[in-house]
């Protein structure tokens, strides 16, 4: 039985596939930690419903509902799997990391307010605000229906209705803060500045929020933001070192 084994579970985004992850599981693999990636609920392989991966734009009018169940069912899913997985490949998961992008990165970090046993979250051109990032869409939708000339568009609070209010209210990071920073775990953030898809500000916000706890705790550099200026909804070649980088130091602490 292995005496240690560091594990990073891989979340792709919206519209993408697990195969689109093997780059990073490869860069993962060669620092010696178990790279872990399947197809998100609705994608892949296990797509349904091309429809519902749809935004607004494509009239799916369903959408903010449809992303943020996608998001909880993948955080609870990983949760199964860092319980079952130990058991089915005979390991013992010493290390915890998961690293999610675009839709993936927002569920990195759903999942990691909700499971205590992941050790590192890395969360990539996501947002730790769903509400603020959706508010944020809207704009975009009421601006498009204006340049098109259509009249009627939706109003917000039909399309991000109030049971869905509650719910990210429950779960969502911004409001759950020091649950997300439990034992102040290591938390990668990375966002483009001229990101029109995911706005930087809700990650902002959250280091502003949590930053306090890492300091009395003596451990501020275990919370880092940065902001690629240039960059937008994109995976930058910077990005994927900050990230090497990250698991590279987080992931062997305590071996």
């Amino acid at each position: 039985r292995a005496p240690w084994l560091g594990v990073v579970f891989f979340l792709h985004g919206r519209g993408n596939r697990a195969a689109d992850m093997i780059t990073h599981a490869a860069a993962a693999a060669e620092l010696g930690l178990l790279a872990v990636f399947a197809d998100q609920a609705n994608h892949g392989a296990r797509e349904l419903s091309p429809f519902n991966n749809r935004a607004w734009e494509q009239e799916n009018w369903a959408h903010a509902c449809d992303m943020y169940g996608q998001m909880v069912q993948a955080a609870n899913e990983l949760s199964l799997q860092i319980g079952l997985l130990p058991a089915l490949l005979d390991v013992a998961f010493k290390r915890v990391a998961v690293v999610g992008i675009s839709q993936g990165g927002h569920a990195a970090l759903l999942a990691a307010t909700a499971e205590p046993r992941i050790d590192v979250c890395v969360a990539i051109i996501g947002s730790a605000d769903y509400e603020q990032n959706l508010r944020s869409r809207y704009e975009r939708l009421c601006n498009l229906f204006a340049k098109e000339g259509r009249p009627n568009v939706p109003t917000f609070e039909s399309l991000f209705p109030a049971g869905l209010a509650k719910l990210v209210a429950s779960f969502d990071p911004i409001r759950n803060g020091a649950r997300l920073a439990a034992g102040t775990r290591p938390i990668l953030m990375l966002n483009g500045g001229n990101d029109a898809l995911v706005p930087k500000e809700g990650n902002v916000a959250l280091v502003e929020q949590i930053a306090p706890l890492y300091e009395a705790a003596g451990v501020p550099s275990h919370l880092r933001c940065v902001i690629f200026p240039d960059a937008g909804h994109e995976v930058t070649a910077d990005m994927q070192l900050e990230v090497r980088d990250w698991l590279g130091v987080h992931m062997r602490q305590q071996q």
